[in-house]
């Protein structure tokens, strides 16, 4: 109700002497009835003056009805107050004496770095954020202790994973649980006349509330004795004993801003510590000029916003233990790398990665209204899974939404699925089938010609409590007139039991086993790849060390060869001194002789020359005879000395131009063999790259086979589902849901309540471009559109193909010659066939 000049105001009330028949006068925003309408005047004219004041939050200088508008807004934003901090946030506010901001001031400080139990945090354990929520509060056993929280660890899914103990430096907030304007709202809101409150009046919550949350209603004592001194006039006393409970609470609440000393403390932080308190006094010193209206300087402003966003920041990164530890070291930011994923909601966007992709908006037009989308997606999917058991022909989902749609006849498709899922059920549960031969008092057989009868029955028996006032219209024959939100729960409640029933259980027996089968064998398999792989680098590291080992060898073969070659100049060399010595021979007819001193040289020389020495020495005797007789050096006067060395002469020469047509035999024979030995060797190097290649050949060709053979696994195990499971959430919680019979991506909402689609490629990939991997949710997301990106691509352009044949075979139909007569064009449901029923 709107204060009149901050006091409240009372409505008239209703006339006694006030009659039927009368003509009134009535208010249209406070119901007020006058039969005087200078009365009813006065009251229209004191609501239109600007006296009134909004309740809730305090706003002045409003007419009556702009502060009812006031107090209805406010009071649905006070209904967004976290119910998890209302006891806590009471505890503070009860019997408080502080005025309303600092109050306010005491309650975001207190819970700035406490947690209170059932709210919902991040743990960061390892660099790694995980969901929990706060079970209970753990105190040390000094109040100085740092409090420890007992909290249950959460999955994405919002599943409890475990429980474990943490600490206070460990446990993160989402965002700020509420604000200082909600804290004011809130506070108004529950406590008892609050503007009409003065400073020295506390403040009291109301009962409901005090019971509710177990607050205490007996004030502390200090608080009685101040009023029973005010109630007999000792105001001095009562002044003292006011500022004395001020003081403590702002002491308990720890409002104190100064720090206090400590022992043993450095200078410089004495330093620090005096620097900090002097810009305390100058910027309260600011405010105060403010308030008095003196102008401030803009550049001192704004060092001040930076100095508060700054110490802001440091104390949401660090977690102090209590006031003492702030007072005896400036907290340092200690920033650590983020190891991503992390919480979607966390991430923030980086000047230095692009931006991503525009998401691209949800087709909604659907044919039935929005809340029977998620009913008809699960009946459609039951029937396409386990038709064949059911033995009911599978269909599309946009045939399934026109049969619900259609009100002038009882579709075909419609009624082979209640068909089938009755004789399901009814095959099953024999006290079921027991009970309608009982009411009908014969033999029940279950056809499709008595579909609706069946119906009904079954619809009256226990356990179809919910649909079974519609039994009534099924039995005369207005099914079909019911709405499509009614079909779809009598249809959710038959696939219920149906899911129940033996055969499809013994169904999904059988696909978990299969499942398990080809899991063990694709792990074999995959086992059996990695060993083959790990033999064939073994052999690969085997022949490296042979090559190298035979790496010696080839180079003392080599250096032998050198070797051969330089002895073969020297040969050569050799055998054309001695054929030029004996050429010079024949030409002079003389003969040189050795002396001593050559003959020493010869000795030294190589085994070549020492048969040509050998020759010499035989004939040194004669010479020397010749010496002695006097006859001069290089003469011959004999003919037996000429013949014996034109003799020598001429064997000397056979022998060197034998010795060279040796040379050169050998040469050609060393070529020949070394021409042999690299053909040889090319082979070799031709066969091995042979081998390669064929040994490449064969390892692609087997990895081919095992992506195949994987591809085939996998898709086999997409066969045999045993649970429709989503493809992920995105960063708002949204799912993303993907039938492989069914050419669309469907998107639900985080309230399970709105529904969309995408149908076409190109929304896919703006899809997967618009997903941050730096989120958990969206990252797997990707990984999932990923993984099966050709199977949703070739669906989106299979239904987009069919799409446009399905239009342009209507185009031709539009524009054939109205001369020819034409069938006429059935509706689809209606051409519906069932192959698999028996009967």
């Amino acid at each position: 109700m709107p204060l009149l000049k901050r006091k409240p105001y009372t409505l008239c009330k209703l006339p006694d002497d006030l009659k039927s028949k009368d003509l009134v006068f009535q208010v249209r925003f406070t119901k007020e009835i006058f039969k005087d309408y200078e009365e009813y005047l006065k009251h229209i004219n004191l609501y239109k003056q600007r006296l009134w004041t909004c309740k809730v939050t305090g706003k002045s200088n409003l007419t009556y009805e702009e502060a009812l508008e006031s107090e209805r807004k406010a009071t649905e934003k006070v209904q967004q107050f976290p119910r998890e901090f209302m006891g806590p946030v009471l505890q503070f506010v009860q019997f408080s004496m502080l005025r309303l901001d600092d109050l306010v001031s005491v309650i975001l400080k207190a819970f700035r770095n406490r947690f209170v139990p059932g709210e919902e945090l991040l743990c960061v354990q390892e660099n790694v954020t995980r969901p929990c929520k706060v079970l209970q509060v753990i105190q040390g056993q000094h109040p100085e202790d740092d409090l420890s929280y007992e909290i249950e660890m959460m999955d994405n899914d919002g599943n409890i994973t475990g429980i474990s103990i943490e600490q206070t430096n460990s446990l993160v907030r989402k965002k700020a649980p509420f604000t200082r304007a909600l804290v004011k709202s809130f506070i108004r809101e529950s406590v008892k006349d609050n503007a009409s409150r003065i400073t020295q009046t506390p403040l009291v919550v109301h009962d409901k509330l005090c019971e509710q949350f177990d607050i205490t209603m007996k004030p502390p004592e200090e608080l009685s004795k101040y009023f029973l001194r005010q109630e007999h006039g000792e105001e001095d006393e009562n002044k003292e004993t006011l500022q004395s409970l001020i003081h403590s609470m702002k002491s308990d609440l720890h409002l104190k801003k100064r720090p206090k000393k400590i022992e043993g403390e450095s200078e410089v932080l004495k330093e620090k510590n005096q620097r900090k308190v002097e810009k305390e006094d100058e910027n309260r010193v600011s405010k105060k000029q403010k308030r008095s209206g003196t102008e401030s300087n803009d550049q001192e402003n704004k060092k001040q916003k930076k100095m508060d966003t700054l110490q802001s920041g440091e104390e949401n990164v660090i977690s102090c233990k209590d006031d003492k530890d702030e007072i005896k070291a400036e907290p340092v930011v200690k920033i650590l790398p983020i190891k991503y994923p992390i919480e979607d909601t966390l991430v923030q966007p980086s000047p230095s990665v692009p931006p991503l992709k525009e998401r691209p908006p949800w087709s909604s037009d659907f044919v039935l209204p929005m809340d029977c989308i998620g009913p008809m997606l699960m009946t459609w999917n039951f029937c396409s899974l386990f038709g064949k058991v059911i033995r009911l022909s599978p269909f599309s989902l946009e045939e399934f939404e026109k049969a619900l749609e259609c009100t002038e006849m009882d579709t075909i498709l419609l009624r082979e699925m209640l068909h089938a899922l009755i004789k399901v059920i009814m095959d099953d549960d024999d006290t079921i089938l027991e009970s309608i031969q009982e009411k009908r008092k014969q033999k029940v057989k279950v056809v499709i010609q008595s579909w609706k009868e069946d119906l009904a029955d079954l619809l009256e028996l226990k356990g179809f409590e919910t649909v079974a006032m519609y039994s009534s219209a099924v039995r005369k024959g207005n099914y079909r007139n019911l709405e499509p939100s009614v079909k779809l729960a009598i249809l959710a409640h038959l696939v219920e039991c149906a899911l129940n029933s033996t055969s499809v259980r013994e169904q999904l027996d059988a696909y978990i086993e299969e499942k398990q089968a080809i899991a063990s064998l694709k792990r074999r398999e995959v086992l059996e790849e990695s060993k083959k792989e790990r033999e064939a680098q073994e052999m690969l590291k085997q022949q490296q060390i042979a090559g190298t080992t035979s790496e010696p060898a080839s180079a003392t073969e080599g250096e032998e060869d050198v070797e051969h070659k330089i002895e073969e100049p020297e040969r050569s060399r050799n055998c054309n001194h001695v054929g030029a010595s004996s050429e010079q021979q024949e030409n002079t007819g003389t003969i040189s002789v050795p002396t001593l001193a050559d003959e020493g040289n010869k000795e030294e020389e190589g085994d070549e020359e020492s048969h040509s020495d050998d020759e010499m020495s035989t004939k040194k005797p004669s010479l020397e005879n010749l010496h002695s007789n006097g006859l001069p050096n290089g003469t011959h006067q004999n003919g037996v000395c000429q013949d014996a060395a034109a003799s020598a002469a001429a064997r000397s020469r056979q022998f060197a131009l034998k010795l060279r047509a040796e040379l050169k035999q050998a040469e050609e024979q060393e070529k020949e063999k070394r021409r042999l030995e690299e053909q040889k060797q090319q082979q070799e190097l031709r066969k091995i790259k042979l081998e390669a290649i064929k040994e490449r050949k064969l390892q692609e060709k087997r990895m081919i086979e095992s992506q195949k053979r994987q591809e085939h696994l996998e898709r086999e195990m997409e066969k045999r589902v045993i649970r429709t499971n989503p493809l992920g959430k995105d960063k708002y919680h949204n799912r993303y849901w993907f039938f492989p019979r069914e050419g669309r991506i469907f998107i639900e909402d985080k309230d399970m309540v709105k529904w969309g689609y995408y149908s076409a490629k190109e929304e896919l990939e703006a899809l997967y471009g618009s997903l941050n991997t730096k989120g958990i949710r969206e990252c797997a997301l990707q990984r999932q559109l990923e993984k099966h990106y050709h199977r949703i691509s070739d669906a989106l352009q299979r239904r987009t193909r069919e799409i446009a044949q399905r239009i342009a075979l209507e185009d031709s139909s539009v524009r054939r010659s109205t001369r020819g007569r034409s069938a006429p064009q059935q509706v689809p449901e209606t051409t519906y066939r069932n192959k698999y029923r028996s009967s």
